[in-house]
């Protein structure tokens, strides 16, 4: 008999022991393409197809798969995973341990225009930065925007899901974590130890404090104090969540009643306006 205080923690280890990772490859493969000027830790493999831009710095023991571009200038810590067709743009600063696993983007310009007055709209250069902290893993398709100014920062610890959407200029807590198809606008500040549910929407310019839980498809519109369990659109308490959508279930029953409750007043009012129909003497 095996006891554990944690008994999921317990098997996530075990699972490791008993199916463990490949083993890396050793290496550049031919067909990658490094600049002379990158550099590359002891240890390091990179893939096939795979591009390594003017200025980059990759840690010890990192693994490139295939077709990844690392653009110019990036730097990566050590024992870093990062899968097949990963983008990482310039001015991106990885720390050790991060994994981003297949097509996900770090420092894809964010989403900023400026209103020309007659209907366009101009392109805001997005010249800031991404920085990516220790033990920060990236789900498969999720995109991290660099800002126009300033950096979008991802804390240690935080863990993401696959399709997730973080705008220019988010600040993302420490061991957070964020379920598939969340989307987190612009300016926005994620406390540490947050966790919100499958697609999951939060405005810019809000604050979500430490410790926060938001249910799946939760709409945050503001700030949202620590501590808190928010549910539904807009984000409410979630007890309170939960007795207005017990109401809104019996909705079409207290319509009929109400129904019925204006005819029996409509037919007393009726019987009290016809002559001879009031009380008897």
């Amino acid at each position: 008999i095996l006891r554990s205080s944690n008994p999921y923690l317990a098997f996530a280890r075990a699972v490791a022991i008993f199916a463990p990772a490949d083993p890396a490859p050793q290496g550049v493969h031919a067909t990658a393409i490094v600049a002379g000027d990158a550099t590359l830790g002891e240890g390091a493999s990179v893939g096939p197809f795979a591009v390594i831009e003017s200025g980059a710095r990759i840690g010890a023991r990192v693994r490139i798969a295939s077709h990844v571009t690392i653009g110019r200038g990036v730097a990566m810590g050590d024992d870093c995973r990062i899968g097949a067709h990963v983008s990482i743009h310039a001015r991106v600063s990885l720390g050790h341990r991060v994994v981003m696993q297949d097509g996900a983007v770090a420092g894809s310009e964010g989403f900023g225009y400026a209103p020309r007055g007659d209907g366009t709209h101009e392109h805001i250069v997005q010249a800031g930065a991404v920085v990516i902290e220790d033990d920060v893993e990236i789900g498969a398709l999720t995109a991290i925007d660099r800002p126009a100014v300033g950096e979008t920062r991802i804390a240690a610890g935080t863990k993401i899901d696959n399709l997730v959407q973080i705008a220019h200029g988010v600040r993302v807590g420490r061991n957070v974590l964020l379920a598939a198809q969340t989307g987190i606008a612009g300016s926005t500040t994620i406390e540490d130890g947050v966790a919100l549910g499958g697609q999951v929407g939060v405005t810019g310019h809000v604050t979500v404090g430490k410790g926060v839980q938001a249910a799946a498809k939760t709409g945050i519109t503001g700030d949202v104090k620590a501590g808190m369990v928010v549910a539904g659109y807009p984000s409410d308490e979630i007890q309170s969540w939960r007795k207005s959508h017990a109401a809104l279930r019996r909705m079409p029953q207290l319509r009929e009643r109400i129904r019925q409750l204006e005819e029996k007043v409509e037919e007393l009012l009726a019987r009290l306006q016809t002559p001879g129909s009031g009380p008897q003497a």
